[in-house]
């Protein structure tokens, strides 16, 4: 039983080495490890009980509805290889409903989620000891002089980090409630302990609420159905010295600071959602893409200063990317998944799997974490470990249904290892082209960007990439040849378009500015760029008008957003200047 050692262990350390060799690993794990299961179709044929149709019917149709979006998406080249990495992740899901029943899965779970958590919480302790340096965006500053820092330990973000400590913490609290041997309860109080503290050292207000509430589901549900199991005082002794610590130095000022409306992080996100509530009409009902919100967004958000990659929410996400329908089958699935699971007397693995399911679905109202890899496979472990649970009594598919079933799983196995190797040498040779330009040899990058080209036509990338480095050595001919191939593949992207105007002359450049901006309303830094151009050429007026437009959307916070003081200095130079049109 590999799988909860692969899935809580290995996968993030190779994501923290490099997010395409993560990706491909699992497509290939999975895709091996179903065929393997495959092989065993005749010996252990598969039951399809009553909840297992529905939840199977509805993410077919999520699946069909994402292949649509992707086939139909803005940026076609950013979006199938999300495409195959959920088809992987789908696969990872059917595995598990496969294994998570049998008793040595639960014991690999536990041990697996305990040692990830003694690791994890080692280095997230040693980040909050030394207090690396954090980006202004992840505190509002009037808590500048309180947070020294926030650990986002091997991930790349405080908020993820914190949702992957938290889905440890759900399974280690079950492995020690289930603990039978002194060791294994050591074991489990160490990993919890570690876990816990961990969790706080990412000041992740989110992390912290779903883990709470995911923890007291997990208490609710032994309560239900397995209360004696509940009488474990080193569980509550653990949880109350995490409490008090929780009541210590920036914990504190951190928990308080949720009932501030004025908190510059509440309000980023409170602004998303109003910008995204304003235009939902002016979306397609198929979305844009896997994986575009971030190119689609600028259109309509409401202040500059912080470029969203994420909507935070995972339905709005899903509806913006693959439209409303897809964003209900999602929520119908989750659904699905928890009303079996309250409905039924469940294993300790199904609990663990409901609850951190549960914690995940809260965690992604307001955050990402379903689109970081690790955190999507530990998504889709859950849900399997929600479902799980053998019934003898249910029916096996036989003949034609049977046959049908395996091709399908079969078909998204060879997909996710051909176009998935494809997918991850793109994306490496992108990478290798990156080093080439920083080693200092742009003619070597331009030919692997060529070689990109011609193995992705719609890579959009790659042709602004070759078009930086034929600018740079002064073909600027062949480098506007190159930008129109970049905006023919995605014309919705601004920066292309500021990218065009300074490779062109005069009389086309502020089309080009005009056009970004039209993508952009509230992108402070073009309309900067705009303004300097216009002043260059004596257009003062127009100057000071970009200037204005781009504090008109400020967020304030220029402490933070520091562009703005750029602009304000800017406006206070240019004031005095005659016009010289």
């Amino acid at each position: 039983m590999v799988v909860p050692w692969f899935v809580l262990l290995v996968l993030p350390f190779v994501y923290f080495y490099s997010e395409p060799a993560a990706v491909l690993t699992l497509e290939i794990f999975s895709a091996f490890l179903a065929l393997l299961l495959l092989s065993e179709f005749r010996k252990f044929p598969v039951r399809l009980p009553h909840y297992g149709v529905g939840i199977t019917v509805t993410l077919t149709v999520w699946l069909l509805l994402l292949f649509r979006s992707t086939v139909e998406s803005i940026d076609f080249s950013t979006s199938w290889p999300v495409l195959i990495k959920v088809m992987a992740l789908l696969l990872l899901f059917w595995i598990i409903t496969r294994i998570s029943h049998a008793s040595e899965f639960s014991c690999q779970l536990f041990h697996a989620a305990t040692w990830a958590g003694i690791l994890h919480g080692l280095i997230a302790i040693q980040e909050f000891i030394e207090a690396p340096p954090i980006p202004a965006t992840w505190v509002d500053p009037a808590m500048k002089e309180l947070v020294r820092t926030r650990c986002a330990g091997i991930f790349t973000d405080p908020n993820v980090f914190g949702a992957f400590l938290g889905a440890l913490f759900i399974i280690v609290s079950a492995a020690l409630l289930e603990a039978r041997s002194g060791k294994d309860k050591i074991l489990a109080a160490s990993g919890l302990l570690l876990i816990g503290l961990a969790e706080l050292t990412t000041l992740s207000r989110s992390s912290w609420i779903t883990l709470a509430i995911s923890f007291s589901g997990l208490l609710f549900f032994y309560f239900r159905q397995d209360r004696k199991k509940l009488k474990c005082p080193l569980l509550y002794a653990l949880v109350a010295i995490l409490c008090i610590t929780a009541l210590a130095g920036p914990f504190r000022h951190r928990i308080f600071s949720i009932s501030r409306s004025k908190d510059m992080t509440i309000a980023q996100r409170s602004l998303i959602n109003q910008g995204i509530a304003k235009n939902i009409a002016s979306l397609p009902l198929t979305g844009t893409g896997l994986h575009t919100f971030n190119q689609v967004y600028p259109r309509f958000r409401l202040v500059g200063g912080d470029y969203p990659m994420m909507a935070h929410n995972e339905l709005i996400q899903t509806m913006i990317e693959a439209g409303p329908l897809a964003a209900a089958m999602l929520l119908m699935v989750f659904l699905l998944i928890f009303r079996q699971t309250f409905n039924r007397v469940n294993t300790p693995v199904s609990r663990a799997g409901a609850l951190v399911l549960l914690g995940m679905f809260i965690h992604n109202q307001g955050g990402f974490s379903s689109r970081i890899l690790p955190t999507a496979a530990i998504i889709a472990a859950a849900a399997a470990m929600a479902i799980g649970q053998e019934n003898p009594a249910a029916p096996k598919l036989r003949g034609i249904l049977q046959k049908v079933f395996a091709a399908a799983i079969a078909c998204v196995a060879f997909i996710s290892i051909g176009p998935g190797v494809f997918s991850f040498r793109i994306n490496q040779m992108i990478i290798d082209a990156g080093e080439k330009l920083k080693a200092g040899n742009p003619q070597e990058a331009l030919k692997l960007y060529s070689l990109i080209e011609s193995a992705d036509p719609k890579n959009a990338i790659a042709s602004a990439k070759k078009a930086d480095i034929l600018a740079a050595s002064g073909n600027l001919e062949l480098a506007r040849a190159s930008m129109a191939r970049a905006i023919s593949c995605n014309p919705t992207e601004a920066l292309l378009w500021v990218k065009m105007a300074r490779l062109s002359p005069n009389e086309t450049a502020e089309e080009y500015y005009g056009r970004a901006i039209a993508l952009d309303p509230a992108g402070e830094l073009f309309r900067l760029e705009f303004a300097r151009y216009l002043l260059k050429h004596g257009k003062k007026q127009q100057a000071l008008d970009q200037l204005n437009a781009a504090l008109a959307t400020s967020p304030g916070f220029h402490e933070v957003y520091r562009h703005y003081q750029a602009i304000e200095a800017l406006k206070a130079e240019i004031s005095g200047k005659p016009d010289f049109r």
